[in-house]
């Protein structure tokens, strides 16, 4: 016989959910809040599902805390509920641990009990939501196997990075969806319901990555100036920095008091620090020298790992430890030394560090209203913006990697697609090009990029082109 108490909470789970979703699905006025980008992408499995495609039935969107993936689970519980075409069950394994002590696997057994119907007997199909899926280390296997068991079972199932780390890749009928920072345009439709020309961002990408030369790079960011201008517009100055130094953290779209910024902020880190990081089995003394790390980090250009563990006296293999855990939980990411020989990048070279999303950055400098008046800070931030685009535009590219010059001038990054490589050089303000010809002198480049405030640029003898980073930001 299940629990009374355990059968009340499975009998209450989908009136919960319901309960809970409204404040994720809509505003203050019951309007719907925007989606993200990536909604119809993953509604679309589940239209697959519906329609009869049984390959892709567990889904699962990872990304940092407070990053937006419940409000997403919840977004696209409203919208699948309303349909009413399978039954659905939604769980918080946090929640699931802390009010029952059970896992994840129990309370999927109590429900086959409950209901006396077993997985692989469903008269409708079933559509189950599980969050905070990183609490539970078997959580991955448990739900594979339960797909497996049944082909009318699909399961959207989000959680932290962590989780990726019971993934195993023979596993079948499973898609993984990282959940990345908020682009610019996701940003301004959130927050001022603005709406990008669909076909803008693509032909950014395209040009930046795939132009033969710099004047046909030139030449196709011409073409799309005037659509760039004119979706400008409307907008204000205090947007853009807004989204530069924290905008692309989803949790704080709707912060206005900047005082405001660093205490959601210190609380997001405090959590991954204290909860995420907990299955690196780091002691506390060694979690609480972390936010001095990443403070060190922050204002280093290269991270020399022996110094910087002499510096804070730990091993240089605890120091690699703990900086790889930073980098496995998605808060910081690594960027090697090029390395000309076979296309690789090199480890015994130091490697540079980056956050993110600049939100993580900017709780280690001083107040936002100074920041905006220093040129070397702002452009640490772009550094940190650049990067978190690429990584996202990157992940569905074929063989790439993002590297830096570790020469004496060196490049800010290296962006290698397909062996291609181009320089990109990256500053808030600068009207010279040094490093960027540098490194084009020494490797074969299809051709430079420098991403400055400053306006659209060509220098075709040299091969390099200006872009202005609100242009970029459209990619």
């Amino acid at each position: 016989m299940v629990d009374n108490v355990v059968q009340n909470f499975i009998a209450q789970q989908a009136d919960f959910a319901w309960f809970r979703a409204q404040s994720f699905v809509n505003n203050s006025n019951n309007q719907k809040k925007p989606q993200r980008n990536i909604y119809n992408q993953l509604f679309g499995y589940y239209k697959d599902f519906i329609e009869g495609d049984s390959n892709n039935r567990l889904i699962s969107l990872t990304w940092l805390r407070w990053s937006g993936k419940s409000t997403l689970l919840f977004q696209l519980f409203s919208e699948i509920e309303d349909e009413d075409q399978c039954d659905i069950l939604f769980f918080s394994v946090d929640h699931i641990k802390s009010t029952l002590s059970i896992n994840l696997s129990d309370i999927l057994n109590w429900y086959v009990e409950f209901t006396g119907t077993s997985f692989s007997h469903l008269n409708r199909p079933l559509c189950i939501f599980i969050d905070e899926a990183q609490f539970d280390t078997q959580a991955f296997v448990v739900l594979h196997s339960l797909i497996l068991s049944s082909s009318k079972v699909f399961v959207f199932v989000a959680g932290t990075p962590a989780l990726l780390e019971q993934y195993n890749s023979t596993f079948s009928h499973t898609i993984c969806e990282t959940l990345h920072p908020l682009s610019s345009a996701e940003y301004l439709k959130i927050t001022k319901q603005k709406y990008k020309i669909p076909w803008l961002g693509s032909s950014i990408r395209d040009a930046i990555f795939f132009s033969d030369t710099s004047e046909d790079l030139y030449k196709a960011l011409q073409l799309v100036a005037p659509e760039i201008n004119t979706y400008y517009k409307w907008t204000v100055l205090g947007d853009y920095y807004r989204y530069l130094c924290y905008g692309s953290f989803p949790h704080l779209i709707d912060v206005n008091e900047e005082s405001m910024v660093y205490e959601q902020m210190q609380r997001t880190l405090d959590r991954i620090l204290y909860k995420d990081l907990a299955y690196a089995k780091f002691h506390p003394d060694t979690v609480a020298l972390i936010p001095s790390i990443l403070f060190a980090l922050s204002h280093m250009e290269i991270c020399n790992i022996k110094k910087m563990a002499e510096e804070f006296n730990f091993s240089r293999s605890k120091m690699s430890e703990i900086l790889d855990a930073l980098e496995n939980s998605g808060l910081l990411r690594r960027m090697y030394a090029y390395w000309p020989y076979l296309g690789e990048v090199v480890s015994r070279r130091s490697s540079k560090y980056l956050f993110a999303t600049p939100a993580f950055r900017i709780l280690n400098y001083r107040m936002l209203s100074e920041l905006l008046l220093d040129s070397n800070k702002k452009s640490k931030i772009m550094e940190d913006v650049v990067a978190m685009y690429f990584h996202k535009a990157f992940d569905r590219v074929g063989k790439w990697t993002i590297s830096y010059d570790a020469n004496v001038w060196w490049t800010d990054m290296i962006v290698d697609i397909d062996e291609s490589l181009i320089p990109i050089q990256i500053e808030w303000n600068t009207e010279w090009y040094k490093e960027v010809a540098q490194t084009m002198k020494k490797y074969p480049s299809k051709y430079g990029i420098i991403i400055s405030e400053n306006q659209l640029w060509h220098d075709k003898e040299a091969g390099i082109v200006k872009i202005p980073l609100r242009m970029f930001l459209l990619m």
